[in-house]
Protein backbone atom coordinates (compact mmCIF):
# COMPACT_ATOMS: atom_id res chain seq x y z
CA UNK A 1 0.00 0.00 0.00
CA UNK A 2 1.85 3.93 -0.88
CA UNK A 3 0.61 6.20 1.07
CA UNK A 4 0.90 10.23 1.11
CA UNK A 5 0.77 12.49 3.72
CA UNK A 6 -0.37 16.29 3.98
CA UNK A 7 -1.21 19.47 6.42
CA UNK A 8 -4.94 19.51 6.15
CA UNK A 9 -5.72 23.18 5.86
CA UNK A 10 -8.06 23.07 8.81
CA UNK A 11 -5.84 20.79 10.82
CA UNK A 12 -5.78 22.45 14.67
CA UNK A 13 -3.26 21.21 17.23
CA UNK A 14 -3.76 17.53 17.88
CA UNK A 15 -5.64 16.97 14.49
CA UNK A 16 -3.94 14.46 12.56
CA UNK A 17 -2.73 15.13 8.68
CA UNK A 18 -5.12 14.62 5.89
CA UNK A 19 -3.36 11.16 3.98
CA UNK A 20 -4.41 9.10 0.83
CA UNK A 21 -2.96 4.82 0.95
CA UNK A 22 -3.87 3.12 -2.34
CA UNK A 23 -3.90 -0.49 -2.94
CA UNK A 24 -4.52 -2.58 -6.17
CA UNK A 25 -7.95 -2.10 -5.53
CA UNK A 26 -8.69 0.41 -3.92
CA UNK A 27 -7.83 4.71 -2.85
CA UNK A 28 -8.76 5.37 0.99
CA UNK A 29 -8.64 8.94 1.70
CA UNK A 30 -8.23 9.60 6.13
CA UNK A 31 -9.32 12.84 6.88
CA UNK A 32 -9.99 14.07 10.19
CA UNK A 33 -11.63 11.74 11.97
CA UNK A 34 -12.86 9.60 9.15
CA UNK A 35 -11.76 7.37 6.27
CA UNK A 36 -13.15 7.12 2.99
CA UNK A 37 -12.45 3.98 1.12
CA UNK A 38 -13.44 4.28 -3.01
CA UNK A 39 -13.12 1.05 -5.01
CA UNK A 40 -11.09 1.61 -8.01
CA UNK A 41 -12.98 1.20 -11.78
CA UNK A 42 -10.51 -1.98 -12.60
CA UNK A 43 -11.20 -5.36 -13.66
CA UNK A 44 -8.13 -7.67 -12.49
CA UNK A 45 -10.25 -11.09 -13.90
CA UNK A 46 -10.63 -12.06 -10.56
CA UNK A 47 -12.59 -9.12 -9.56
CA UNK A 48 -14.54 -6.59 -11.77
CA UNK A 49 -14.98 -2.71 -10.25
CA UNK A 50 -15.28 -1.29 -13.34
CA UNK A 51 -19.41 -0.86 -12.91
CA UNK A 52 -20.17 1.13 -10.42
CA UNK A 53 -22.91 -1.62 -9.19
CA UNK A 54 -19.91 -3.90 -8.88
CA UNK A 55 -18.69 -1.08 -6.64
CA UNK A 56 -21.14 -0.52 -4.85
CA UNK A 57 -21.79 -4.40 -4.01
CA UNK A 58 -18.52 -4.76 -2.65
CA UNK A 59 -18.62 -1.28 -0.48
CA UNK A 60 -22.03 -2.94 0.95
CA UNK A 61 -20.00 -6.42 1.35
CA UNK A 62 -17.09 -5.00 2.86
CA UNK A 63 -19.37 -3.31 5.52
CA UNK A 64 -21.31 -6.10 6.68
CA UNK A 65 -18.77 -8.35 6.68
CA UNK A 66 -16.18 -5.98 8.75
CA UNK A 67 -18.65 -4.72 11.08
CA UNK A 68 -19.05 -8.34 12.28
CA UNK A 69 -15.17 -7.64 13.65
CA UNK A 70 -14.86 -4.41 14.10
CA UNK A 71 -18.93 -2.48 14.37
CA UNK A 72 -17.41 0.90 15.95
CA UNK A 73 -15.01 1.43 13.10
CA UNK A 74 -17.45 0.50 9.75
CA UNK A 75 -19.94 3.35 9.62
CA UNK A 76 -21.72 2.20 6.46
CA UNK A 77 -21.64 3.06 2.89
CA UNK A 78 -22.09 6.33 1.16
CA UNK A 79 -22.48 8.12 -2.15
CA UNK A 80 -20.71 10.92 -3.91
CA UNK A 81 -21.94 12.87 -6.01
CA UNK A 82 -20.00 14.89 -9.05
CA UNK A 83 -21.25 18.37 -10.31
CA UNK A 84 -21.00 17.12 -13.86
CA UNK A 85 -23.45 14.46 -13.50
CA UNK A 86 -22.99 10.53 -13.97
CA UNK A 87 -24.16 8.10 -10.96
CA UNK A 88 -23.29 8.54 -7.49
CA UNK A 89 -19.83 6.77 -6.34
CA UNK A 90 -20.15 4.20 -3.42
CA UNK A 91 -17.81 4.49 -0.72
CA UNK A 92 -16.77 2.83 2.52
CA UNK A 93 -17.34 5.29 5.61
CA UNK A 94 -14.91 4.41 8.41
CA UNK A 95 -13.92 5.51 12.01
CA UNK A 96 -10.03 6.16 11.81
CA UNK A 97 -8.10 4.65 13.93
CA UNK A 98 -5.07 6.42 15.55
CA UNK A 99 -1.79 5.52 13.49
CA UNK A 100 0.14 4.63 16.21
CA UNK A 101 -2.11 1.40 16.19
CA UNK A 102 -1.35 0.29 12.97
CA UNK A 103 0.24 -3.05 12.98
CA UNK A 104 2.94 -2.03 10.46
CA UNK A 105 4.07 1.37 13.11
CA UNK A 106 4.44 -1.28 15.93
CA UNK A 107 6.33 -3.35 14.08
CA UNK A 108 8.94 -0.88 13.10
CA UNK A 109 8.81 0.11 16.21
CA UNK A 110 9.78 -3.13 17.56
CA UNK A 111 7.02 -3.40 20.00
CA UNK A 112 5.51 -6.84 21.01
CA UNK A 113 2.60 -8.12 18.50
CA UNK A 114 2.52 -11.60 19.12
CA UNK A 115 -0.53 -11.43 21.47
CA UNK A 116 -2.36 -9.16 19.88
CA UNK A 117 -1.36 -11.38 16.21
CA UNK A 118 -2.78 -14.67 18.03
CA UNK A 119 -6.02 -12.81 19.44
CA UNK A 120 -7.04 -11.53 15.80
CA UNK A 121 -5.95 -14.98 14.62
CA UNK A 122 -8.61 -16.93 17.37
CA UNK A 123 -11.22 -14.58 15.87
CA UNK A 124 -10.57 -15.17 12.56
CA UNK A 125 -10.46 -19.02 12.96
CA UNK A 126 -13.30 -19.25 14.98
CA UNK A 127 -15.46 -17.55 12.21
CA UNK A 128 -13.97 -19.53 9.51
CA UNK A 129 -14.61 -22.80 11.71
CA UNK A 130 -18.84 -21.43 12.40
CA UNK A 131 -18.85 -20.42 8.32
CA UNK A 132 -21.44 -22.73 6.10
CA UNK A 133 -18.77 -24.18 3.63
CA UNK A 134 -18.80 -23.99 -0.20
CA UNK A 135 -18.04 -26.85 -2.16
CA UNK A 136 -18.07 -24.06 -5.37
Amino acid sequence: MSSHSVESPDSGAGAPPAEVSETHTAVVMFIGDHAYKVKKHVNLGFLDFVPVEARRAACERETILNRRFSPDVYEGVAEISFPWGGAPEPIVVMRRLPAARRLAYLVNLGAPVDDALRQVARVLATCHANALHWDG
